[in-house]
């Protein structure tokens, strides 16, 4: 039987840390898939609209799955983007890894349905971007409120939690974790921001990128 390959493939890390949200501080890998049309204004990954002339820069490149998986040094798979939901072998990958005893999560914006449904034990982050989006048709997917373990929404202005409050108050209330998660080129001013959010919402937290600290990848 001849062995699978994922394409638009755009960066492997293989042992690194998890820098954000509820698992921050576990060893994983990341498996960073090519492309996003969602098109926030701060993305670190070179999607943002500032950086369209830097597209065809970007690595994009095809495995053998058994390639990859080899690859990967942590039983704790991340799986991001870009946007992962828009890849034409985002649910080959995942049966595969759940296959071969892997954890796995999947970062997305929620912007397209996706079968999670099939999928229970992969652990789901949202985190919408509607409100910056450049894209026409950025609105995260019902399900998603729902099906998320955690949201990690980014933070530049007060008006970005304001955008999200209600549907953020609504999924807290049905036990997901909420981190509010300060933009990186404004983190002092948006870290004041999610302190006086804080104050009242006590269960909430907020979310550094340790990595970017540690200087890891």
């Amino acid at each position: 039987m001849s062995v699978p390959v994922i394409r638009n493939i755009q960066e492997i890390i293989p042992l690194t840390i998890q820098g954000e949200g509820y698992h921050v501080g576990r060893s994983c890998s990341f498996v960073r898939l090519f492309g996003c049309p969602v098109g926030c204004w701060f993305c670190d990954t070179g999607y943002a609209p500032s950086d369209r002339k830097q597209l065809s820069d970007l690595p994009k490149y095809s495995l053998p799955y058994n390639a990859l998986r080899d690859q990967l040094k942590s039983n704790f798979v991340v799986i991001s983007g870009g946007e992962p939901v828009y890849h034409p072998d985002l649910k080959l990958l995942l049966m595969k890894l759940i296959k071969d005893d892997f954890e796995v999560a999947i970062e997305t914006s929620g912007a397209k349905d996706f079968e999670f449904t099939e999928f229970p034990q992969v652990w789901i982050t949202l985190s919408p971007k509607a409100h910056v989006s450049q894209s026409s048709n950025p609105s995260v997917a019902e399900e998603y409120w729902a099906r998320s373990n955690e949201i990690k929404l980014v933070i530049s202005d007060v008006r970005d939690f304001e955008y999200y409050e209600e549907l953020l108050d609504r999924a807290s209330q049905l036990g997901t974790q909420i981190y509010l998660q300060p933009e990186w080129s404004k983190k002092k001013e948006s870290a004041q921001i999610i302190l006086k959010i804080l104050e009242d919402k006590p269960h909430w937290k907020i979310s550094f990128q340790v990595h970017k600290y540690l200087g890891l990848a």
